[in-house]
């Protein structure tokens, strides 16, 4: 249907550099990792970036790394690594005692809100595969609902290795006060019991079934039937937030088919108007549709959806008699954003234009409205990506709001090639990287790269740097991404996320609500020195003697004292000591650290769920480790060891000797031996050190400090001098590769004896742009 009325504003348009309020001031963190599927005694390789500016007076100069177990929500790993200029490198060791299954690695800044929320916040899914080969797999399954002796129906399978095995395996459940019970098993594969409902827990059960040398845990949840929730199936989003009497609206709808939420073929439903049909609509393969109507005042509307197994309505939000309607021809759109405003009466309105994730906005002259206008607004001042165009009356009174995307094609090409497609182990790889934006001018940027095997990266999707930059709101609702697909590249999927999950409606009530500014707090490593388990009454001096040199420590009166991150710099696990000066042997002087870290940790360490492609328990992913074994979900060795530093055979500054008698080998932290102090070692990378010792004090304490990046050695000459086999599952990783002045980076790293797939991936940003390419290559 034509408009009555076309303008074109080429917008300059009077447009007033305008700061808006930044309603969530937040850290947009990014942490890239070498890969999404580790095994234990392997390395977590990332490199953390803030992405924007809060206009902070403190410096973010400690990120923390944590890794949560998803089962039970319980840190079991937490360490702090040294940021600077919104960068940070670093490296986590899984210790070979971390049992299998998903975890959440979780990063934060060490800036904070008064409720002690981090303004930098990063959470994203890895999983851990044990590379022992099980002799044995549990799987339990519970009753859907209650049986009317208030009890649950459990069904055990398991299936083992061997048969005969079956008469020593022993399994517990964890009764509703903490207790383990066993139950009682005759050597058969499948049993049923009976759990009384007050005996268990009401949220899950923690199972652990044990067999010589292994163990097996499991949290299931108590699933009990409930009825399905009809608003939760069918949504309806009129653009701009509300329905209009007597104008054209544009509605989107969305309809999820339970049991899975998602429907997976188009939908037809019905527009009743007064319970008498006007239209028939549907929807796309998402369950996403849109449709053009007209509201009667004082009518009632109806959408039914048609389905052979479902027949669901749901009534439309009233209309309003006062407001505007309007529809955008497209929310993805590239220099020219296209509005068509409806409205029955005359109005005078205005608009503004506001990034997401900056301060910067556009407002316009003010324009008037007769019935209905049709606006082409050039976007060449407007920043690319998230942007929000809200509508004002004369008196600057929303009345409707839209989210759209901004310059979608105007990204950075970046192009990634080898010198082959098919290498021998052992071989040089040579990469180039080459970035242009559209016009091929040569831009300067900084990127992260991997090569990994391809089956350690998830098919789950996992968001790179500009879809988490620009997209990051909408993060939770990506039910129907992989990794096999780029949502940065599906204008479709992203036209339907920003019209049903960006979807916006304006009250008066929440516009004229005031944006409370977030004080911002700085945490930092922090100490307290006692005499006989009280506050001193004069300072004390403290020497904290690190890797390199010591620092000197001065406490306030009280013994309270701050430790500057950058003196507590090392590499990861080592370890600095921290003692008085004055008082070597007087043990009635003790010294502690402040916790606030791993407060900070367990206040926030929520899970976001980690999508499984399978919910088939039974189904269980396995990675092909260097035995030609298989490495699989969810079963460990018993030999768990609660210190980190015993299991890997390290003293208590965190040092080890590998066994080709390299002093902290990072290709080897596992199963070596203690340093003798006086004892040269090889050094990572070449040449030789005489060890230094690992010093105590009575009453002093060897303390984690600031961890700063690693060297990723690889393939290295002295791996590829080694007669052993070398095989290794990232091959490359270098977190900050900095392209030069013709756009250009060159790297070459060296496969290892494993003969697979690899992917090589990249990612990084510029000063305007973000990047990311991926490339396969074969070692064979």
């Amino acid at each position: 249907m034509e408009m009555k009325v076309i303008v074109i504003l080429i917008l300059s348009l009077f447009f007033g550099k305008v700061f808006c309020q930044n309603t969530t001031n937040q850290q947009i963190l990014y942490v890239a990792t070498d890969k999404d599927i580790y095994t234990n005694n392997e390395t977590i390789w990332f490199a953390g970036y803030i992405l924007n500016d809060i206009h902070s007076p403190h410096k973010t100069d400690i990120l923390t790394i944590c890794l949560i177990e998803t089962k039970n929500n319980s840190i079991v790993l937490q360490k702090k690594y040294m940021m600077n200029l919104g960068l940070c490198a670093g490296s986590l060791v899984l210790p070979d005692s971390i049992a299998s299954g998903t975890y959440q690695f979780y990063a934060f800044t060490n800036l904070v809100d008064k409720d002690s929320v981090p303004f930098g916040q990063y959470k994203r899914a890895i999983e851990v595969k044990s590379f022992s080969k099980n002799s044995f797999l549990v799987n339990y399954e519970l009753s859907n609902k209650l049986t009317q002796s208030d009890s649950i129906n459990l069904s055990i399978r398991i299936s083992p290795e061997d048969p005969v095995i079956l008469q020593k395996i022993q399994i517990e459940y964890e009764d509703s006060k903490g207790k383990m019970r066993r139950l009682k098993l005759d050597g058969q594969s499948h049993y049923t019991f009976s759990l009384p409902q007050d005996k268990i827990s009401k949220t899950n059960i923690h199972f652990k079934a044990s067999y010589i040398g292994e163990h097996q845990e499991d949290f299931i949840p108590v699933v009990k039937e409930k009825p399905i929730i009809s608003e939760s199936i069918l949504g309806i989003y009129p653009e701009g937030g509300q329905i209009v009497n007597n104008t054209l609206n544009s509605i989107v709808w969305e309809y999820k088919k339970p049991p899975t939420g998602a429907s997976t073929q188009p939908i037809k439903a019905l527009l009743l108007e007064n319970e008498k049909l006007i239209d028939t609509v549907e929807a796309d393969k998402w369950g996403i549709g849109r449709f053009i109507f007209l509201p009667r005042n004082n009518n009632s509307y109806t959408l039914k959806i048609l389905d052979s197994s479902i027949d669901k309505s749901v009534k439309l939000p009233n209309a309003l008699d006062y407001g505007i309607a309007t529809k955008l021809s497209k929310v993805v759109v590239d220099d020219t954003l296209t509005v068509e405003l409806s409205e029955p009466k005359i109005q005078k309105v205005f608009f503004r234009i506001s990034n997401v994730n900056t301060d910067s906005s556009t407002t316009s002259i003010l324009l008037s409205i007769e019935n209905k206008k049709r606006l082409k607004i050039p976007l060449y001042n407007v920043v690319r990506g998230l942007n929000t165009i809200t509508i004002f009356d004369s008196l600057g009174r929303p009345l409707s709001e839209h989210l759209f995307f901004a310059h979608y094609t105007s990204k950075l090409s970046a192009s990634l090639s080898t010198d082959s497609l098919v290498y021998n182990t052992r071989s040089p790889i040579k990469v180039t990287v080459q970035l242009t934006d559209k016009e091929s001018k040569i831009k300067a940027g900084i990127f992260s790269i991997s090569c990994v095997q391809k089956n350690r990266l998830s098919k789950n999707y996992t968001p790179d740097m500009a879809s988490y930059y620009f997209l990051g709101s909408l993060m939770d609702s990506l039910d129907n991404v992989t990794n096999d697909s780029s949502l940065m590249s599906n204008n479709l999927f992203l036209t339907d996320m920003l019209l049903t999950r960006g979807w916006r409606k304006y009250t008066w009530l929440s516009n004229n609500a005031k944006v409370e500014k977030k004080e911002i707090k700085k945490i930092q490593l922090m100490g307290q020195v006692l005499k006989n388990k009280k506050q001193l009454k004069k300072p004390e001096a403290i020497t904290l003697i690190g890797p390199w040199s010591p620092s000197f420590i001065s406490t306030d009166s009280s013994g309270s004292f701050v430790m500057e991150a950058e003196k507590t710099v090392m590499e990861e696990n080592r370890k600095s000591l921290l003692f008085l000066n004055n008082h070597f042997s007087d043990m009635s002087y003790s010294m502690k650290l402040d916790t606030t870290f791993q407060t900070i940790a367990q206040l926030n360490k929520n899970f976001i769920p980690f999508k499984k492609n399978t919910t088939n328990k039974q189904q269980v992913d396995s990675i092909q480790d260097i035995s030609n074994n298989y490495a699989k979900d969810v079963v460990v060795k018993s030999s768990y060891n609660n210190n980190f530093f015993q299991s890997y055979q390290k003293n208590d500054c965190g040092d080890y000797v590998c066994q080709y008698n390299i002093l902290n080998c990072p290709n080897h932290p596992w199963g070596g031996t203690l340093p003798v102090k006086g004892q040269t070692y090889g050094r990572p990378g070449g040449g030789s050190v005489v060890y230094v010792g690992c010093e105590t004090r009575k009453n002093g304490i060897n303390m984690d400090g600031i961890y700063t990046a690693r060297q990723f050695y690889g393939m290295d000459s002295i791996a590829r001098s080694q007669a052993t086999t070398e095989n290794l599952s990232t091959i490359y990783w270098n977190p900050f590769v900095m392209v030069d002045s013709t756009g250009k980076a060159q790297l070459i790293f060296y496969s290892s004896d494993y003969k697979d797939y690899y992917d090589i991936v990249i990612q990084g940003l510029t000063d305007s742009d973000f990047f990311y390419s991926k490339k396969r290559i074969k070692v064979e």
